[in-house]
């Protein structure tokens, strides 16, 4: 089945339905690609995540280890809920932009823990 098929083929939520999608990008809505940078995104879809966030009245983000300025890249025009660096980045219409910062005591004593291991 062609990329175009698979995408038509797909079940839609049907009205009054209550679904949220959280897709993951690389991997899941493109292909992995040795070079992420060379991920293009077809315009069937973006057609069909357009359509899935109109169906699901805005219940759809993308989910991703990319930045938020990345995927707004590759979704452009969509305008969709993201998040980016694996949620510590988080952007939506309702909230706008927002960065999480790290628990750096954590993550040093991870750190501490992984080299004492190793």
């Amino acid at each position: 089945m062609s990329g175009a098929e698979t995408y038509l083929s797909c079940p839609l939520p049907q009205e009054n339905d209550a679904w949220a999608l959280f897709l993951d990008l690389d991997g899941t809505l493109s292909p992995l690609m040795a070079k992420p940078a060379d991920v293009v995104l077809e315009k069937k879809l973006l057609e069909l995540l357009r359509t899935l966030h109109q169906r699901l009245e805005g219940a759809l983000a993308v989910v991703s280890g990319r930045s938020i300025d990345d995927l707004s890249r590759l979704l452009a025009p969509l305008e969709l809920p993201l998040a980016g660096q694996h949620g510590a980045e988080r952007c939506d219409a309702t909230n706008g932009y927002s960065l999480s910062e790290p628990d750096h005591a954590t993550l040093e004593r991870a750190r501490n823990e992984l080299t004492r291991f190793l």
